[in-house]
C-alpha cells in the first residue's frame, strides 16, 4: 500500500532538473501528499469497519467527501469511536492542507516554467526536417540571418550554451526555438530532434566542440547533412574527407579571396574560388566610355563570358536576373559574376576608350 501511494505521489510530481531549493520544495510537497493519502486511506478503512451499514463504495466516497470538507455519506457521528472522530478531524485538516499544497505546487511550477522560458531551458516543440544551428556567435547569427533570407519557412532550432548571448532574444522574437545548454551534454541533441533534422550547422568558435557535435549528429542520424566551421584552414579539408563531413569551412579561408580582390578593385563586392577558377561579384556602373554601353545584356554575356545577376536602371528601377533583351544605357548599374581577368578586360577597354577620346580632344 505504501509503495502504491508513493508511486501515485511521484506521478503527480514529475521529475525535472531543478535547483537545490526547488528540489527541497518538491520533497516537502511529496511528504505532505503522502501523509494526506495515508490519512484518507486509513479513514476509509476505519469507517468501513466501524459502520456495518456502510458499503465499501460509500466509505470511499465518505473519505474523499471529508477531505473536500463536504458531508459524508451515511455516517452517524454518535456511533463513531474516539479514534474515528480523530481521523475525521484529521481528514478535514488534510483537505485544507491539500488545497494549500496544490496551490503552492501550481504556483511553483508556473514560476519554474516562466524562468525556464526566459532562460531558454523549456522544452521545445516537436520539429521535423529542420535545421539545427549550434552556436549563436557572430558566425552563427549571420548564418541564422542568411537561412531566413533564403527561405523564412525553414524551421531553425538554435543551441547556445551562453545564457548571456545577446542574439538569443533577437532570434526568439522571430519565433526560433532555442536550447540554452552545452550541445555536448547528454541528451541535448536528442531534445533538438536531431533524428528528424535535415541539417546540422556547427558554428561555434571551438573546433573540437564543432567536430564532436558533428560526429554525434552523424551517429544519431546517418542521413543528416553536416556543415561545420573550423578555424584551422589545413585541418578543415582533412576533417571533411576523414570524417564524412558534407561541408567544412574555414571562415578566414573564405574571407581571404574577398579581402585580396577588394584590395585591387573597389567595384568587387565578393570573391570566391570555384574549383580552379577565381570568381568575383562586381558592381559595374556604365559610363559613356564603357564597352558595355548600347549593348543588349545577352550580347554582353556572350562577348565577355559573364553572368548578369541584377540590372539597375538610371531611375533606380531594378530587376534580379533581368530580361536579356534590355539595352544598357549610360548610368545603368550591373551586378555581374565573372572571372577576375574578365573584369580587368572590361576596365582596360573602358580606360582605352577614354584615352582615345582624350587624344582626339587634344588634337
Amino acid at each position: 500500500m505504501h509503495a502504491l501511494i508513493q508511486s501515485i505521489v511521484r506521478a503527480l510530481t514529475p521529475r525535472v532538473r531543478l535547483p537545490a531549493s526547488q528540489v527541497a520544495m518538491r520533497k516537502l510537497f511529496r511528504r505532505i501528499l503522502m501523509g494526506i493519502a495515508v490519512v484518507v486511506v486509513v479513514t476509509i478503512i476505519v469507517l468501513y469497519v466501524e459502520q456495518p451499514d456502510l458499503a465499501l463504495g460509500d466509505a470511499v466516497l465518505s473519505g474523499f467527501a471529508l477531505l473536500m470538507q463536504a458531508e459524508a455519506f451515511g455516517i452517524h457521528p454518535d456511533s463513531l469511536s474516539f479514534f474515528s472522530k480523530t481521523l475525521v478531524i484529521l481528514s478535514l485538516i488534510s483537505g485544507t492542507a491539500l488545497l494549500a499544497v496544490l496551490f503552492g505546487f501550481v504556483t511553483e511550477r508556473l514560476l519554474s516554467l516562466h524562468a525556464e522560458y526566459l532562460q531558454g531551458k523549456r522544452g521545445v516543440r516537436a520539429m521535423k526536417e529542420h535545421v539545427v544551428l549550434i552556436g549563436l556567435g557572430q558566425v552563427g547569427f549571420r548564418t541564422w540571418e542568411a537561412i531566413r533570407k533564403f527561405d523564412e519557412a525553414i524551421e531553425i532550432l538554435v543551441i547556445e550554451k551562453n545564457e548571456a548571448n545577446r542574439n538569443l532574444s533577437h532570434v526568439r522574437r522571430h519565433g526560433t526555438e532555442t536550447i540554452v545548454e552545452d550541445p555536448r551534454n547528454d541528451g541535448v541533441l536528442q531534445r533538438a530532434f536531431i533524428r528528424e533534422a535535415l541539417t546540422i550547422i556547427c558554428a561555434t568558435d571551438d573546433d573540437l566542440a564543432n567536430l564532436e557535435c558533428a560526429l554525434s549528429a552523424r551517429e544519431l542520424n546517418p542521413n543528416i547533412r553536416v556543415v561545420m566551421r573550423m578555424y584551422d584552414q589545413r585541418l578543415a579539408g582533412k576533417v571533411r574527407n576523414g570524417f564524412d563531413i558534407d561541408a567544412c569551412f574555414s571562415s578566414s579561408l573564405l574571407a581571404a579571396p574577398a579581402f585580396a580582390a577588394a584590395a585591387f578593385d573597389p567595384t568587387i563586392i565578393n570573391s570566391y574560388d570555384l574549383g580552379e577558377y577565381r570568381v568575383v561579384t562586381a558592381r559595374l556602373t556604365v559610363e559613356a566610355d564603357s564597352p558595355l554601353i548600347h549593348k543588349r545584356l545577352i550580347d554582353i554575356t556572350k562577348e565577355f563570358h559573364l553572368a548578369i545577376l541584377k540590372h539597375i536602371g538610371p531611375q533606380g528601377e531594378s530587376s534580379l536576373y533581368p530580361d536579356m533583351d534590355i539595352v544598357v544605357a549610360q548610368g545603368d548599374i550591373l551586378l555581374v559574376n565573372c572571372s577576375f581577368s574578365t573584369l580587368r578586360e572590361i576596365k582596360r577597354a573602358a580606360a582605352g576608350a577614354q584615352a582615345v577620346e582624350e587624344n582626339s580632344r587634344t588634337r
